[in-house]
């Protein structure tokens, strides 16, 4: 139930859907800020933020580093540890610090001011649906007018997806038929954790264009993502009957086999994996992976084929 991998902090490469490095409920970090310089630690920290879900957690020591670093966080004291949360909770008015409470012993019960995570009010992201006016274009739709998207690969790329998300609904807004906006804005939902909103325009996407594999797959991450694991690999196959030298759709299927228990499907789909990437240097980046190598891909994979 434990997958291990590799992630240099220093790096701007997550969160990313493709490392799944996103929506986490909770990370701990501890004697690793301390190494950092002010500016790269505070850097760090802000791609944690990012990386959590809404009412995420991040819990690091409390003498690692200043709290000045955490000031975009809302501070919770359990007992006497100090803690981060993403947000806060939309209830009653409440102090700038949350103060939990859990029992210490087996005989003693403590209230805990704070509501279960099942009844938070959370943040609601609407996205109106946008229908392109020809649904039987098979071809990838674009808006005549080109639109420079440097900026939002640049803000996307620093993990900055609040800002990138702005950028890309103004202008999904001015260039409705523009289906790259469309999926990059996709992306962004899928990466902070609003998966809803990322499947409404996926489901769009996909009914422009039913022959795009990149779509497909954006939807079965966001899928196995939410656990749904069955549908997740459905939409895979998908992918597969587009392109069936997707690199990343065999690792995905691969991997939801082997979560799955089915050894043999799993070795399949690593396999073909394998034959895939054989000419390639170790060296060599995964196509919309997330910086993923080659080298680091078969050392994921090398013990189930």
């Amino acid at each position: 139930m434990v997958s291990f991998s590799y992630l240099n902090l220093a790096d701007d490469k997550y969160p990313l859907v493709e490392t799944n490095t996103f929506a986490m409920d909770v990370i701990f970090c501890r004697n690793v800020l301390m190494y950092f310089s002010t500016e790269q630690a505070t850097r760090v920290v802000q791609r944690f933020k990012s990386c959590l879900t809404h009412e995420g957690w991040f819990i690091t020591s409390p003498v690692e580093v200043s709290n000045i670093y955490f000031s975009a966080f809302h501070q919770v004291i359990i007992h006497d540890a100090l803690v981060y949360r993403r947000s806060k909770w939309n209830h009653q008015p409440e102090p700038e610090t949350d103060i939990l409470t859990f029992p210490m012993n087996s005989g003693e019960v403590h209230k805990i001011n704070i509501k279960p995570s099942h009844e938070h009010v959370m943040e609601k992201h609407k996205v109106e649906p946008i229908i392109a006016n020809d649904r039987k274009e098979h071809k990838p739709v674009t808006d005549d007018h080109k639109v420079d998207l440097k900026p939002v690969y640049k803000l996307i790329d620093s993990a900055r997806y609040e800002e990138a998300k702005g950028h890309l609904q103004k202008l999904m807004t001015l260039h409705p038929a523009d289906t790259t906006i469309k999926f990059l804005l996709a992306k962004v939902f899928a990466n902070t954790g609003h998966h809803a909103e990322a499947r409404v325009l996926c489901d769009e996407l996909i009914a422009i264009n039913k022959m795009n594999a990149a779509y497909y797959y954006l939807l079965a991450t966001i899928l196995f993502d939410q656990n749904l694991k069955d549908e997740a690999s459905k939409v895979i196959n998908h992918v597969l009957y587009i392109d069936h030298t997707h690199i990343l759709a065999h690792f995905l299927k691969g991997n939801i086999a082997r979560i799955d228990g089915k050894k043999q499907i799993a070795s399949k789909h690593y396999k073909n994996l394998l034959n895939l990437i054989q000419n390639m240097s170790d060296a060599d980046v995964i196509a919309d992976s997330g910086g993923i190598t080659v080298g680091r891909l078969k050392e994921m994979i090398i013990d189930y084929v």
